[in-house]
């Protein structure tokens, strides 16, 4: 039997959950005189994705299926045999926003990696060869670090470079 609402570590996760939404006050965390806001309805809301997904998979989802067992358990093994049942039921892996999603991730890790690369390739050296290529550079320096130039010479297409 699934117990639910009787958990105390689930009325200190609402209770934690209501503070954050309703009662952190702002506070000069930078030391310049301006009050940062701590509460979510102020828009610091770097934790809303996870909290509305724990609460569709944890809460939503189980009461739409009529039952808190067919929710997903706590645990790595009852993780997977959620996520193999929910497949079986739903056939979520052929659902079109499944799939752009998928390919949103894959290619903004490919791009990401490609990214890096053609900066990494034409970076403009400061230093000797005795040092690092790390040295030559400071956060918030004038001077461009990397040839965009060169760094477009190695494609096999013309691009217009603004």
């Amino acid at each position: 039997m699934v117990r639910c609402f009787n958990d105390s570590y689930l009325i200190d996760c609402n209770f934690c959950i209501y503070y954050c939404l309703h009662c952190c006050s702002s506070r000069d965390i930078d030391g310049i005189r301006e009050p940062v806001s701590g509460s979510l309805l102020y828009g610091n809301n770097i934790i809303s994705a996870p909290v509305a997904a724990a609460t569709a998979v944890f809460l939503i989802y189980p009461i739409g299926q009529g039952s808190f067992s067919d929710g997903m358990p706590l645990g790595i093994s009852g993780t997977f045999n959620f996520m193999i049942v929910f497949q079986a039921e739903h056939n979520i892996l052929m659902h079109p926003f499944h799939m752009l999603g998928v390919a949103g991730v894959f290619g903004g890790s490919l791009f990401s990696a490609m990214h890096g690369s053609l900066v990494t390739s034409s970076l403009i050296r400061e230093t000797t060869e005795n040092e690092s290529a790390n040295e030559g550079y400071r956060f918030g320096q004038e001077e461009e670090t990397y040839n965009i130039v060169a760094a477009h010479g190695i494609l096999p297409i013309n691009l217009p470079i603004c």
